[in-house]
């Protein structure tokens, strides 16, 4: 009887495990964006160009991703966000990102191990560096997004605008944390059934 019980607790306990460790889904909110593409790619090489980036305004209290617009160049690079403008002081960096060569553009997501905290209708700025290697930052070539403006070679470029999105990415736990608190109650009330069978086993 005592193994039996036993056998089950464990098994309970493995499925409760299994559910938390499990790859979940991750749950992403853009919150700033501009992808509009125009007719004709305009690129800017990243270290040309430096310091250059794109001014945001969120409505979102805090970020942990990036995403550009990068083509025809392999590099590692990193996004610092800046408060206020290109010159004001780094809220956060990102964890390098690794681009490989690609004549076509194509979408580098840049990850916050740390979520940088933004105060929603204040002024950010988005900042690649690149680490080793060099590529080219996508722009729209125009001046849709009205949250900010573009920096080329530290200047506000009022009539264009970086490809960029940020927003905040997190795995969608809610679901297995229900699941575990469940099947941690289900254990407790085996326990307290087979309580006295324990009992009665146990020698004296």
């Amino acid at each position: 009887m005592i193994s039996r019980v036993l056998t089950y607790c464990f098994g309970l306990l493995f499925l409760i495990i299994s559910a938390v460790t499990s790859s979940d889904k991750v749950e992403t909110t853009v919150d700033q964006t501009n992808t509009v593409r125009p007719l004709g790619m305009v690129s800017h090489n990243l270290l040309y160009f430096s310091p250059l980036g794109q001014s945001f305004t969120p409505t979102l209290t805090s970020l942990n991703f990036v995403n550009l617009l990068t083509e025809n160049g392999s590099a590692t690079v990193k996004v610092n966000i800046h408060l206020g403008s290109m010159s004001g002081p780094v809220l956060g960096t990102s964890q390098p990102t690794v681009i490989p060569f690609s004549i076509s553009p194509g979408v580098s997501s840049f990850r916050f191990s740390t979520s940088v905290t933004l105060i929603p209708g204040d002024v950010y700025v988005i900042e690649p560096i690149v680490v080793c290697g060099n590529t080219l930052i996508g722009s729209t070539g125009t001046n849709d997004y009205v949250g900010g403006d573009q920096i080329l070679g530290g200047a506000t470029q009022t009539k264009n605008d970086l490809w960029f999105q940020e927003g905040i990415s997190v795995p969608e736990r809610g679901r297995w944390l229900l699941l575990g608190t469940g099947l941690l109650g289900l254990l407790a009330i085996v326990f307290l059934k087979n309580r006295s069978i324990l009992r009665r086993l146990s020698p004296d």
